[in-house]
């Protein structure tokens, strides 16, 4: 999806240590906003929601794999047999086992203020 909007910086004065410091920030403009979704959004939205699905019968045993990989590199032989014995299909993507969300937490605190309604 492409997404124009216009932005404004805004910011906010905080106390630390005795002094005062003022941090800022670009935030969009909901009615600026515009977003062109992609033709193939329905089956890219269907492609997610059985990829989510399928990682949610199996987080317990992914949430364990992934503190393991954490500490220690594990090999992908080794993985696939780990997922064989926990009957985890074959098929099962392993490389996104030590997959993690490229977003900065704050700002999709800030996003999930706002509701955005997507209309084609």
């Amino acid at each position: 999806a492409d997404v124009e909007a216009e932005f404004v910086k805004t910011g906010k004065y905080y106390r630390r240590g005795g002094h005062w410091s003022l941090a800022t920030w670009e935030i969009a403009l909901p009615s600026r906003i515009q977003l062109r979704l992609p033709d193939n959004l329905e089956e890219s939205l269907n492609v997610a929601q059985r990829t989510h699905h399928r990682f949610g019968q199996y987080s317990d045993w992914v949430s364990v794999i992934r503190e393991r990989v954490e500490h220690l590199p594990v090999e992908k032989r080794e993985l696939e047999r780990l997922a064989a014995r926990e009957e985890v299909p074959a098929d099962f993507d392993l490389a996104q086992i030590n997959w993690k969300a490229d977003y900065d937490p704050y700002s999709l605190t800030e996003l999930k203020g706002y509701c955005f309604v997507c209309l084609r």
